[in-house]
C-alpha cells in the first residue's frame, strides 16, 4: 500500500482493501496490518473529543486484534501438519472479521472526517516502530522488566532497526508478540465490560 498523507487517500487505501478476495489472505493480511498501523498512529494524532478519542481508540484496537490475529492465522497455515487445513479456515474467517472492524473504522473516519483530516499530515507510513511497541508491552505488564531492557538494548545496538525486520524469524516473534498483546488488551476489555 503506497504511503498517502491525505484522508482522501486513507479511505482510497480501505476501499481498495474491501476489494481484496477474501481468498488471497496473504495479500489482505499485509494490507490490513498496514490500515491498522495508520490507524494506531491516527489516534495518537488526533486532537478530538474525549467521546470521539474513546471511539477512536476502540476502533482502531479492534482492527489491530483482527489485523494481528489474522496474521497469526497466515503464519501457522503456512506450517505443515494436520492442523494447516484449520488454520486456513480460520485465516478465511479471520479476513472476514478484519473487514468488518475495517469497514467501521472507515465509517468513523468518514462521520469525522473534518476534524480527522489535518492529522494526516502529520503520520509517517513507512517506519515500523519497534521500540514503540516494546514499550507499550512493558507498559501492559506483558514483559517483564528484565525483558523489556533486553529489547531496549538490543534495538539500541541495531542500526539501522529496520535491518532487524528482514530476518524472517524476527518478524514471526514480533507477529506473535503483537498477538498476545493484543490478546491480552482484548481480554483486559471484556473482563473491564464484565465487570
Amino acid at each position: 500500500m503506497p504511503p498517502e498523507k491525505t484522508l482522501e487517500g486513507f479511505l482510497a487505501d480501505i476501499d481498495r482493501f474491501v476489494e481484496l478476495s477474501p481468498l488471497d489472505i496473504e495479500r489482505v493480511s499485509k494490507q490490513g496490518t498496514a490500515i491498522s498501523k495508520t490507524a494506531s498512529q491516527l489516534r495518537n494524532l488526533t486532537k478530538l473529543d474525549i467521546k470521539r478519542r474513546k471511539v477512536l481508540n476502540q476502533l482502531a484496537a479492534e482492527v489491530d486484534c483482527a489485523a494481528t490475529r489474522l496474521l497469526q492465522s497466515v503464519l501457522n497455515s503456512k506450517r505443515s501438519g494436520t492442523l494447516r487445513g484449520d488454520w486456513a479456515r480460520f485465516a478465511q474467517r479471520d479476513v472476514l472479521r478484519l473487514k468488518d472492524e475495517i469497514l467501521a473504522l472507515r465509517e468513523f473516519l468518514v462521520a469525522n472526517a473534518e476534524l480527522l483530516r489535518p492529522a494526516f499530515q502529520s503520520i509517517d507510513f513507512r517506519n515500523i516502530d519497534l521500540e514503540h511497541l516494546i514499550k507499550e508491552l512493558h507498559e501492559e505488564q506483558a514483559i517483564s522488566e528484565r525483558t523489556w531492557a533486553m529489547f531496549m538494548c538490543h534495538i539500541a545496538e541495531c542500526q539501522p532497526k529496520r535491518k532487524m525486520l528482514r530476518d524472517s524469524n524476527v518478524a514471526q516473534q514480533l507477529a506473535r508478540i503483537c498477538g498476545w498483546l493484543s490478546d491480552f488488551r482484548e481480554a483486559k476489555r471484556v473482563n473491564a465490560n464484565v465487570r
